[in-house]
């Protein structure tokens, strides 16, 4: 199968709004910075990206977003004949949504986009590989029906309420209220969409605060901790050292 010219690029986006206008292939976008408060523009939907959070931004429709900081991106462009190949030979839908998405997080998706930049989109064997298997992972995650897909938009006032109160009361109670579940609800569907348990990923969001905090320079340790969410400083330290 032809690799059919995918496009890769690494993107600073300055502070302000960012249009992207449509184009014939599919984008996706892997975020490469810390905690950035963004608006969509099609939708004026706040919500907050913080590394490793992906885009997908469908063929022919149009995207964007505002940010108070600036922020990087790793653009992936893919052709949409690509994803229409790969999902004829899996059985998947072609077109498994007709708008972007937001805060998809994915490790495979993102390892795999990191492999492809890393080893450059050419026309060998090891490329084509890597873009089959990354145009066949976003078919998965996006097909209409999957329980990962419909638990991923069930969650977004859940991921956005996390994002906002990190400093807060994030417990599996006050959660389920936010998210309109039960408690065992959301941790079933928590894990179907995000592929690790709540407490997981709630930790893994306040150790990434946790960097920005300390990497600013501006609270000691002590304040860093409490301010992304962790009882002290020890507490924030073992989560640092374990998720480094």
């Amino acid at each position: 199968m032809p690799l059919l010219d995918i496009q890769l690029a690494r993107q600073r986006n300055p502070p302000g709004g960012l249009r992207l206008p449509p184009i014939a292939q599919h984008r996706l976008a892997l975020h490469l910075s810390g905690s950035t408060p963004t608006i969509c523009r099609a939708t004026q939907r706040p919500f907050t990206r913080v590394r490793g959070d992906i885009d997908w931004i469908p063929a022919t429709t149009e995207g964007g977003f505002g940010a108070s900081v600036a922020s990087a991106t790793l653009e992936i462009r893919i052709p949409a004949a690509l994803v229409d190949q790969v999902a004829q030979a899996s059985g998947l839908p072609a077109s498994p949504c007709d708008a972007p998405r937001h805060l998809l997080r994915d490790r495979q998706l993102a390892h795999l986009a990191l492999a492809l930049e890393a080893g450059g989109a050419g026309d060998g064997l090891f490329a084509r590989g890597v873009a089959t298997a990354l145009a066949q992972r976003v078919l998965q995650l996006l097909a209409p029906g999957r329980a990962g897909t419909a638990a991923q938009g069930d969650l977004q006032p859940v991921l956005q309420y996390i994002a906002l109160h990190l400093d807060g009361n994030l417990a599996l109670d006050q959660l389920g209220r936010v998210a309109g579940m039960s408690r065992a609800q959301l941790q079933r569907r928590f894990k179907a969409a995000q592929g690790m348990p709540v407490h997981r990923y709630v930790v893994m969001r306040r150790t990434e605060r946790a960097r920005e905090l300390l990497a600013q320079g501006e609270l000691a340790p002590a304040q860093a901790a409490l301010a992304a969410g962790f009882a002290h400083q020890s507490h924030m330290a073992r989560w640092l050292k374990r998720l480094a």
